[in-house]
């Protein structure tokens, strides 16, 4: 399976834009012991709203670190292609967005691998 650019379902989209979130964190921060999936996997798959807004923030802090690093460029442009899909950040995903969730993170990350 590959990255799906026509899925707009929410669950996807938001485990797109997690995976973006902890590779800038990555970058920026070498060595990190407890990474944002460390931390944050479990509620942003079942609880966005309460944890996105926070990811959001830590991301501006993670990306003015890489500001000349190209993963700089983009990972905004990633970034605005994901959140333009979404309406907000839900309270809640159901059980199958949590599993669009994972499959929309895990293609990410390969989709990436694959372009680094």
């Amino acid at each position: 399976m590959a990255l799906d650019l026509t899925d707009t379902t929410t669950g996807y989209l938001l485990g797109r834009l997690f995976y973006v979130l902890e590779r800038t964190e990555e970058r920026a921060i070498t060595g990190v012991r407890l990474s944002i999936r460390d931390r944050y996997y479990s509620a942003a798959s079942s609880t966005p709203f309460a944890i996105f807004p926070h990811l959001m923030k830590l991301n501006s802090y993670h990306t003015a670190m890489i500001e000349r690093d190209g993963w700089a460029v983009t990972v905004h442009t990633l970034i605005d292609e994901i959140v333009s899909g979404l309406q907000d950040f839900p309270a809640h995903l159901n059980l199958e967005d949590q599993g669009r969730f994972a499959v929309g993170y895990y293609h990410q990350r390969e989709a990436l691998k694959e372009s680094n």
